[in-house]
């Protein structure tokens, strides 16, 4: 599956060390951005956790906008359905697995499961990928656009059940009749 490499481009990231190694820095990078010396903002007197809390709701602000902008270019593409395919990191081993999704809220129940801590994810040249980090591990998953001719044979099929459990032919499926995401990096923010 997927490696982080070089020239991967983050398109969110949860993990607050991402955004902040260093409270001290992130402190007067923060008073320098608003052009005061530290002590006469109106944070001067806010505890280390004020200042967390405040990096937490930055992230998930961007978190909110990511959802917004991958919900509006999901929406101009013309796919109907995608697909998150990958393996999960559990404690007896890495099974593969993929799930259907329609919708940016059923993409977000996917990733964002029970025991989610983080999430990271990157654009790999054409390819989506999902890194969800959990007490057990790392789930790596991409996220592939099912074809016109994949959505007949997913519309057709009376059981519906090609993508509803792991099996041969879900992986023939995913095979034949998916391709990657595209380059959402450089189509929504230019990079």
């Amino acid at each position: 599956m997927a490696r982080k490499e070089k020239g991967d481009r983050v398109i969110f990231s949860s993990w607050t060390h991402d955004f902040c190694d260093d409270l001290e820095k992130y402190k007067e990078d923060w008073a320098k951005e608003e052009g005061l010396p530290l002590g006469e903002t109106e944070r001067a007197g806010w505890s280390d956790e004020d200042w967390w809390d405040d990096i937490y709701d930055l992230i998930r602000s961007y978190q909110d906008d990511m959802w917004d902008e991958l919900e509006a270019y999901m929406d101009k593409q013309d796919t109907e359905s995608y697909v998150l395919t990958g393996t999960l990191g559990l404690w007896h081993g890495s099974p593969q697995g993929f799930k259907q999704v329609n919708s940016v809220d059923e993409l977000k129940s996917a990733v964002w499961g029970r025991s989610i801590e983080d999430i990271k994810i990157l654009q790999q040249g054409p390819k989506v990928i999902f890194y969800m980090y959990h007490h057990d591990g790392t789930n790596i998953m991409e996220l592939r656009r099912i074809t016109a001719r994949g959505q007949k044979i997913l519309d057709n099929n009376p059981y519906d059940d090609i993508l509803s459990y792991f099996s041969e032919d879900g992986l023939k499926f995913i095979k034949n009749y998916t391709k990657n995401f595209g380059d959402f990096h450089k189509d929504v923010y230019g990079s």
